[in-house]
């Protein structure tokens, strides 16, 4: 399938929970149970640990096995959506030689390792993603922020590149 902007985008315009639930193969109130549990219950949902990489510690949030399935089915959806050429990451068949092949033979070359990137993208920001960028109703960009954040999103999310992006 060929991507294709946004307007062709199954959560653009995306007004009534009902919908929604079909999209994701769930009904309202298994969505509505999900996002309370996941509110005051979190770790229902993810299992966090400490992971030492490189001499560093960091803390990792892993999706229990229902909703990676979900997270899968929403990054379907969103892949379904355009994304600019220069984004590299999160897009199946692309590599880090992908990302590096426009630099070759450039004359300035900057490497810069942002620490945390992905939690200082706000659960504010992606809730107007969905209500401004994808013009949805303010229930569903609600239910829908809720199911993708704990707390702020995390390295190893099916989608973060995509939804960093589009929550700019």
């Amino acid at each position: 399938m060929t991507p294709k902007p946004i307007a062709y985008s199954p959560f653009f315009c995306l007004q009534a929970k009902k919908t929604l639930a079909k999209l994701l193969g769930l009904s309202i109130a298994e969505i509505k149970a999900m996002v309370a549990t996941l509110k005051k219950h979190p770790d229902e949902y993810y299992h966090v640990f400490m992971l030492n990489q490189k001499g560093k510690r960091r803390q990792v949030e892993e999706p229990t096995k229902i909703l990676k399935v979900l997270h899968g089915r929403i990054k379907n959806l969103f892949m379904r959506t355009e994304v600019p050429t220069w984004l590299i990451s999160g897009q199946k068949g692309k590599n880090i030689t992908d990302n590096a092949r426009p630099h070759v033979d450039a004359d300035f070359v900057s490497c810069v390792d942002i620490e945390k990137f992905y939690k200082h993208v706000a659960r504010e920001r992606v809730y107007q993603m969905f209500l401004y960028t994808f013009n949805t109703s303010e229930d569903v960009a609600y239910l829908l922020t809720e199911l993708i954040m704990y707390n702020d999103i995390k390295t190893g999310r099916y989608f973060n590149q995509l939804v960093r992006h589009a929550a700019k």
